[in-house]
């Protein structure tokens, strides 16, 4: 499908403006040969990212609209750069009897996961909530939390509201960081669209769906609220980056020409979730496929695709095709019912975007922010496919799978 064929579909369906999402995009990484000294610099950088990108030191405003609609209307610079960095205290004892450096890829995930994200604030990965004519919280819409831990290693989060950006705008953010604290200068540059994007109305991203599958994403969250479980506890898996490239070899076919690590992992989910999920949805990033889009532009720039999860599970191709179109390969009718049921797990991606502080090691997303989304409804299981090191893959989800078929031999040993 050719960029103007995508456009001619989409045009009016896209998310441009900000999003009415009580979700942060988070992660939390963990890096070595950190001390005191770096701390500062990352204080430095912060402060160099802002000044590029005001907007960061904002915090979200919402009133009713004349016609009253709610929308927002305006963000106000309410923090100091320096009030964006928090020190978090370091932990009196870590339970493990050997140093981190020593520490395999499961433990240190173990350790990350069991001590060292419960000592976040709880509303990481889960600010910024906005509703009516008042603010409920004034968070502000970019944060960083930075933990020292033993043996020079140091934890760091980083949170972006959702309402301005995506995944892409995320890690084009961590760049800018990293950058100004390895070379004191920024090179990549966030098209903010002069806060018009904030003016703009705001257009969820299930429009970009057929309607017909579009009102099953409006009713399942409220049945799978209503009749589903309370809760959902997320978990997280390792993936072996060698494994996964073998797979992409013994399974590509003539008709796709190639896959990718995306598209072998979630044919892997499809299969392995196929008792708890007949539908998979994936977020599709839109920069690239519409003429008007630039890679810098901020905001959400996505639309959703929807997978027949058994076509998927048996043939990866079948996701590929999905990837490179922008089009479900599910009819309406067939999606409809499961998703009305909330019998439906959404995805999204972050493996192919690596850009992290320097000397980061390990890297996963926040539980809070899938835990958050599954609160507010916004699917019936969420699941995030990220980089984890320069060898795995994770996948964290709050979706039960079983760990055999595809998903059994892509598992890290």
């Amino acid at each position: 499908m050719t960029k103007q064929e995508v456009k001619a579909l989409y045009t009016g369906n896209i998310v441009v403006a900000l999003l009415k999402d009580v979700s942060t995009i988070a992660s939390f990484s963990v890096a070595e040969k950190w001390n005191k000294q770096k701390t500062n610099c990352l204080e430095v950088a912060i402060q160099s990212v802002v000044q590029v990108n005001p907007i960061l030191t904002s915090s979200m405003d919402t009133r009713k609209s004349d016609n009253g609609e709610e929308e927002i209307v305006a963000m106000f610079h309410t923090f100091h750069p320096k009030e964006l960095l928090k020190i978090i205290p370091k932990p009196s004892k870590p339970n493990f009897k050997k140093p981190l450096k020593d520490l395999d890829k499961k433990e240190l995930l173990a350790y990350l996961e069991g001590e060292i994200i419960p000592q976040f604030p709880s509303h990481v990965g889960q600010v910024t909530r906005h509703c009516g004519q008042e603010i409920t919280d004034k968070s502000p819409v970019f944060e960083v939390h930075m933990m020292h831990l033993p043996e020079n290693y140091a934890c760091y989060s980083v949170s972006l509201s959702h309402c301005i950006g995506d995944g892409a705008i995320y890690y084009q953010v961590m760049e800018q960081l990293n950058s100004a604290m390895t070379s004191g200068t920024i090179e990549t540059k966030i098209n903010w669209d002069g806060y018009e994007k904030i003016k703009a109305p705001n257009v969820a991203p299930s429009l970009a769906l057929p309607p017909l599958t579009m009102l099953g994403f409006m009713i399942g969250p409220r049945v799978f609220k209503k009749f589903g479980p309370k809760e959902a506890e997320p978990y997280t898996l390792l993936l072996s980056k060698k494994k996964i490239g073998q797979k992409k070899k013994e399974l590509v076919d003539s008709t796709t020409k190639y896959l990718t690590s995306n598209d072998v992992v979630l044919s892997a989910l499809c299969g392995a979730m196929l008792d708890n999920a007949a539908i998979q949805t994936q977020y599709v990033n839109l920069r690239g496929k519409l003429d008007e889009l630039d890679p810098s532009d901020a905001g959400n720039y996505v639309l959703t695709s929807v997978l027949g999860a058994k076509d998927a599970a048996s043939y990866p191709n079948a996701i590929r095709k999905v990837t490179a179109s922008g089009q479900s390969n599910i009819s309406p009718w067939k999606s409809f019912l499961p998703i009305a049921r909330g019998n439906y797990v959404c995805n999204t991606n972050w493996a192919g975007l690596k850009s992290v502080l320097d000397g980061t090691v390990a890297h996963v997303p926040s539980n809070g922010f899938i835990r958050s989304r599954f609160a507010a409804g916004g699917s019936s299981y969420f699941t995030i496919i990220f980089e984890y090191d320069n060898e795995a893959l994770g996948v964290a989800t709050n979706c039960p799978i079983k760990e055999g078929g595809l998903l059994g031999s892509i598992l890290w040993d």
